[in-house]
């Protein structure tokens, strides 16, 4: 079973894509509040996937990503986010980023995930 962490400085949306995810067969193998928080949890669980919230408390998602690269290389880095329109693909690549999802469009966001472990 493939695991997910989830990282978004909202407790609502942590418990909301917790659940989609579960519905959907997937382990929650972890919820982080802060990019901080998501660096050590992805360290301790090894995550199949990482969900990411650009604007997250103490360390922004682009900067949470660069860490990630570094200490689980092998999980699959998933932005999810209301401002993706902001970022260019060298924001993406320079971070490590493998996909992003809007926030309107949350219901997409365990497709993308599967797709990128189908992918692997």
């Amino acid at each position: 079973m493939a695991c997910v962490l989830i990282a978004d400085g909202s407790s609502v949306i942590r418990r909301s894509l917790s659940q989609m995810f579960r519905d959907n067969g997937w382990d929650v193998c972890g919820a982080a509040t802060d990019g901080r928080d998501a660096i050590v949890k992805a360290q301790e669980f090894k995550p199949d996937v990482i969900v990411l919230d650009l604007s997250m408390p103490l360390m922004n998602g682009i900067t949470t990503a660069r860490f990630l690269r570094k200490v689980a290389p092998e999980a699959h880095l998933i932005l999810f986010t209301f401002l993706a329109d902001l970022l260019t693909p060298d924001d993406l690549q320079f971070s490590g980023i493998s996909a992003v999802v809007s926030k309107l469009e949350a219901g997409k966001l365990v497709t993308k995930a599967q797709s990128l472990m189908d992918a692997a």
